[in-house]
């Protein structure tokens, strides 16, 4: 079970069920790779348009250590308001990184602070089906409008009820 940050609930893997998600695994305080992969997404979410309705963007931290509910919260809302930010237990969080193919490593601090380190992840996007499946991963730098047309794809396979 993970905690959706932007209201606090306890969700499970049923919450991306029924549409497409965009899923991405990584962290607030990352440098780069990280924003620049969410305002793809954001992006993409723009692209689609109306169709928008039957995707659900999400942003799954692999640092629930700093990415508090209140981090994360902001953060997400600096790229678009429907994305669904999610932080939990790292016991779940590692469940859920293996379940869609992904990965993640937390360096250990160089320095005297503690709380400063970088963590190395997957930078690609997952496309999950209605189904809940991994139908394909798209590679960091992949061009926008494939990821649409790759989305829009798949709507026309999942037809909405």
């Amino acid at each position: 079970m993970m905690e959706n940050a932007a209201n606090g609930e306890v969700v499970t893997d049923d919450i991306l069920l029924g549409k497409i998600s965009l899923l991405y695994f990584g962290y607030t305080h990352c440098p780069d790779i990280c924003p620049t992969s969410l305002l793809q997404m954001a992006d993409v979410m723009k692209a689609l348009g109306p169709e928008a309705t039957r995707v659900q963007p999400v942003f799954v931290t692999v640092d629930p250590d700093r990415d508090t509910l209140a981090v994360m919260r902001e953060y997400v809302k600096s790229f678009d308001e429907r994305f669904l930010p999610l932080r939990g237990p790292r016991a779940y969080t590692d469940a859920m990184v293996k379940a869609y193919n992904a990965k993640y490593d937390i360096q250990k601090p160089t320095g005297d602070d503690p709380s400063i380190y970088t963590v190395d992840h997957t930078a690609s996007l997952a496309m999950i089906g209605p189904d809940g499946r991994l139908q394909k991963r798209f590679p960091y730098g992949l061009a926008t409008d494939e990821i649409v047309a790759s989305v829009k794809a798949l709507l026309k396979d999942w037809p909405a009820p």
